[in-house]
């Protein structure tokens, strides 16, 4: 059995921001954020940089033993402010990005962010970022670790929420005992699901 480990430094912050990208290529939202297939996988990587940034500071981060799957969580009560980002590097990713990538990235983080506040009232950890390295797919590491996180994070009867930008990943949560709460469908961007299990 794969181990499974709490992040407390930034000792695998390459690893996961290399790995993200690969995962998230073809993914609807960053095929929005970033239009060109040349520019995406380098320009990724800003955003997963602030990502971990986040989840080290304000969240939990969970990386296997075999460096393969991550998640980034974060707790109930939890939503970062523009202030916060920017102290997490929300400015280098403008920067590495392009003002005009980035900017899309800022307008669908309101969306996702107003659709989590449609989608669920309880307490819960936020599964904001979660990938397995596409080479690994098929082994359930997947499942592996959002079993692990979710048995180490639900301390206190909190739900757990979440976001997809990919319909193939519906029926993954939902084995897991997620529940599709909202579609949601906005002009001229990706369609996302909300989930929760409660």
């Amino acid at each position: 059995m794969v181990k499974i480990h709490l992040q407390t430094n930034t000792e695998n912050k390459e690893t996961i921001k290399n790995f993200f990208a690969e995962a998230f290529f073809n993914d609807p939202y960053y095929k929005h954020v970033i239009a060109k297939d040349v520019e995406r996988k380098e320009k990724t990587q800003a955003i997963f940089e602030l990502a971990f940034n986040i989840g080290l500071k304000y969240g939990k981060i969970f990386l296997n033993e075999n460096k393969t799957s991550a998640a980034i969580w974060l707790p109930p009560h939890t939503h970062i402010n523009i202030l916060q980002a920017f102290g997490c590097g929300a400015l280098n990713m403008f920067f590495s990005m392009g003002i005009t990538n980035a900017l899309k990235v800022k307008e669908m983080a309101e969306h996702i962010e107003a659709a989590r506040t449609k989608s669920i009232h309880t307490n819960h950890w936020y599964l904001m970022i979660f990938a397995v390295h596409p080479q690994a797919h098929g082994k359930g590491i997947g499942s592996a670790m959002l079993k692990y996180c979710m048995n180490n994070l639900k301390t206190s009867g909190e739900s757990f929420y979440l976001e997809t930008f990919n319909r193939d990943n519906l029926g993954f949560y939902q084995r897991h005992g997620f529940q599709t709460v909202h579609e949601i469908s906005l002009k001229d961007k990706p369609v996302f699901w909300t989930m929760k299990y409660e």
